[in-house]
Formats: C-alpha cells, structure tokens, sequence
C-alpha cells in the first residue's frame, strides 16, 4: 500500500471514531434528558414464558379488541401532563382482591392525571414475588394512562424498599372509612344540594343514602390535586372502582368504564393458554366455581354438593358438562363432598386437561385460566362472596358473545331466590342492602359492563 493511500486510510479511520464517540456522548445526553423529564422505561414482565409465542392467538377471547364502541378519541380526557404521581402498597391478599385494588387506583390515575406507580415486588399468602408486570398487559394500559414501575419511580425519587421512607417523599392518604362502604367519591365535586337539587338526589340514589356520610371531591380536594406524590397506604383501596366513584357526566363515567375494559386486563398469553383447553372442551357446557381452601365466610366454604345440586337442579339439564373449577385439592374429600352428587352430569376439571398445557404454565397462572375458562360457560355459577367468581361475571359482562350474563350463586335456590331485591336489584345502581353490609366488592355488578351505550 503507499503512503499516501495510508494516511487516507487514517483519516478516514479518525473521522469514524471521532463521528462514533460524538453519536454515543448525544445518546448519553438524550438519556439524561429523559430521565430528568420523568420519563421512564417499561421493564419487560418478569417470567414471560418464550415457549406462549408457538400458540395461536386467541383473539376471540380478546373482549378488549371486539367492542363496537371503543376507546379510541384520547382527546376526550386529557393525558398526565406534569411530573404527579399516585402510588400504592398491595393490598396484600389473593389475586383477584389486588386486581380490585389495581383497577380502582387506575381510574384514580386517570381522573387525576396522574402517573401510576406500580407496587413492589412481595410474598404474601400463596404468591410468590408477585408483581402486577406477570399478569396484566402493562403496555396496553400505558395507552390509556402513563405507568411507571416501582424500581423506576423508587430509583428517581429515592424511595427506599416497600416504601419504607414514603412519609417523608409523599401525602400518605389514611381514609379508614373508604374500604369499609362508609364513603363515596365524587367526580368533580360535591354537588350544592340546595342549588342542584336534582344532581344531589342522583348522587344520594348511588350512594343508596348510607354512605353520605363521607363525600370527598376528587377534582377539589387539596392533596390529590396539588400534591406531586400521593400515597395510599395497605388496606385502602379494595372496592370496585365503579361502585366508589360517582363520575357526575355520564358519558365520562362510561368512559372511564371502558378504559378499565380495553387497558387493564389479563395478559394475552394467559388468554393463549386457556384457549388450549377450551379447544379441547365440549363446545357446550356449564361452569361452577366451588370455593374451599381458606376461605373466611364458613357458611360458603362448608356448603356441600348435596346442597348445591338441590339449588340448581332445574338450572342444569340433565346429562350435561359441567366444568368445576375449585381449590379442593384432597380428591377424596372431592369426591365425598361434590362429586358423588353429581353422577346424572358429566364434571371436568382442570385436571383433566393440564398435560396440554404444563409446558406454558408460569406461577398463579392456573387459578386465572380457570377463571377465563369459566367465563367460556353457557351459565356460571359462583361462590357468594368471593372475589374470583366476582371476575368471572365481569369476564362474562365485557365479552359480547355471551348470552347469559345473569349471576347465579351456589347457595341461592333457583329460580325463587333470585327474586329478593337485596341481592338481585333490577333499578339502578343494583347493588342491595346485603351487598352494601357485606361489601361492595364481594360481588359484580352490570353497571362495570353495560356501557356502550
């Protein structure tokens, strides 16, 4: 090679490395601009098995794809602007108690354009490292709300593990009275009951008066609008965000209603991977959730097959499939308790079916397949009082190829008992005296899904 085409060749060389080291200080200086804007990055879900990627996609499961009415028009309510947080700690119970928790502190967000910050990782009863990235979409509702994971949010404001400094970054919002059916939240605020007359009586009906007692504004009460960082401690937020909040403007409060729907659901690999059952299942079958185990209300846990049958028997025709899904684990008490029952029906469980799906299967994903499976059922049948059969009804209200979207109970003798108003109101709101002594989110309610309209 000669000289002179040496030193271009060494020109040209510096001119790369000079033009490489300009282009990695410029991205330095766009990440630290970023980070100092607040904006962060999605940490991709721990444990997303790689093995769900062969599965066809489920999608006419996907109830959140196949709406008429979609939540499409973001211009409507306007996205988080400022650098305003809300956090909150796990309610710390079973999965479907922190879904409740999880979609109330959602719609929060969004009323409040605020950014969600999505609780630590923890151990509490049967799950493990639980972590909200390992069962929802987070990138689905980062399309309705902005979102922002814990380690990101605890990393730019120095919060320390579990929020054990939160006190002294934020407002911690103590309201004891709110997960205890004592109070209302009003959107976007408390209407004058000598001026507005007619606003107060439909606020009082939603309220079904006994909770009048405490109304806070959402919009003009102090901490949740001007401070940056709010914080609601554990035990707060377990009530279903639609039966807490009364959103004055009715085409706001469906909106919101939808964002819930569309944004925050189960992840599509879990949908994948019921759909491998229900693929393998009878086109045409019945759905009882029987709920054991540890369950606190002992007049639902101890109920037997016995009893159970003699309540639906006209509900069930004879011969037909039926899909138990149950957290009984002990075959022969099973067996003794509920099968033996049984014998003019055909049951199958979950069992009958794993071998297809095992290679799939991430931690807690069985209890949530088993939901999406009964949600697939010509009619359900749900344990009062329990948060998992609550979901299924809500499944079954969001997806519109589902015809009965009646809630029938084990306890509950079909058809008379389906007439008492305190359990079953046909006027809206629909939630009784029972439900309100009880807890509102001990149950669905239609109002969570009629909302196209």
């Amino acid at each position: 090679m000669e000289i002179s085409n040496v030193t271009v060749w060494l020109n040209m060389r510096r001119k790369y490395i000079l033009g490489g080291c300009i282009g990695f200080l410029v991205f330095l200086l766009l990440f630290s601009i970023n980070l100092s804007s607040g904006e962060f990055s999605l940490i991709e879900p721990a444990g997303r098995s790689p093995l769900t990627q062969e599965l066809r996609p489920a999608t006419n499961l996907y109830y959140w794809n196949n709406r008429k009415v979609k939540t499409v028009n973001y211009s409507y309510w306007p996205r988080a602007l400022e650098t305003k947080y809300l956090a909150w700690k796990s309610w710390h119970g079973r999965f479907n108690n922190e879904r409740i928790s999880l979609e109330l502190a959602f719609v929060f967000a969004a009323l409040l354009n605020r950014t969600l910050v999505l609780p630590p990782v923890y151990d509490y009863f049967n799950l493990k490292e639980f972590m909200y990235e390992k069962f929802f979409e987070i990138d689905d509702m980062r399309k309705a709300i902005s979102v922002v994971t814990f380690d990101d949010f605890a990393a730019q404001e120095g919060i320390t593990a579990d929020y054990g400094n939160i006190a002294s970054k934020a407002t911690v919002l103590h309201w004891p009275e709110f997960p205890n059916a004592e109070s209302i939240f009003v959107y976007p605020e408390i209407p004058n009951k000598e001026k507005e007359p007619g606003e107060w009586a439909k606020m009082e009906k939603f309220a079904r008066k006994r909770r009048m007692g405490k109304l806070r504004d959402i919009k003009t009460d102090p901490a949740m609008v001007n401070d940056r960082i709010i914080y609601f401690p554990d035990h707060q937020l377990l009530a279903h965000f639609y039966a807490y909040i009364y959103i004055r403007d009715p085409q706001l409060d469906r909106y919101m209603k939808r964002l819930v729907r569309d944004h925050l659901h189960i992840r599509d690999d879990i949908y994948d991977t019921a759909n491998v059952i229900l693929e393998a299942m009878p086109k045409k079958f019945y759905a009882i959730h029987f709920r054991r185990g540890d369950f606190q209300y002992q007049d639902q846990r101890h109920l037997t097959g016995q009893t159970i049958l003699n309540n639906l028997k006209p509900f069930f025709p004879v011969g037909s499939t039926i899909y138990l899904a149950t957290d009984e684990t002990d075959k022969a008490i099973l067996q003794k308790d509920f099968l033996q029952y049984f014998g003019d029906y055909k049951i199958i469980t979950y069992g009958d079916f794993e071998h297809l799906v095992s290679k799939y299967i991430q931690p807690h994903w069985v209890g949530i397949i088993e939901q999406i499976i009964c949600s697939r059922g010509e009619s359900f049948v749900g344990t009062k009082l329990s948060t998992y059969s609550g979901y299924i009804t809500r499944i079954r209200g969001y997806s519109p190829d589902i015809v009965d979207k009646a809630i029938y109970f084990t306890d509950t003798k079909y058809p008379d008992g389906y007439k008492d108003e305190n359990l079953f109101s046909k006027n809206w709101p629909r939630w009784g005296d029972y439900w309100l002594e009880h807890g509102l989110w001990a149950r669905e309610f239609q109002e969570s899904w009629e909302i196209d309209g």
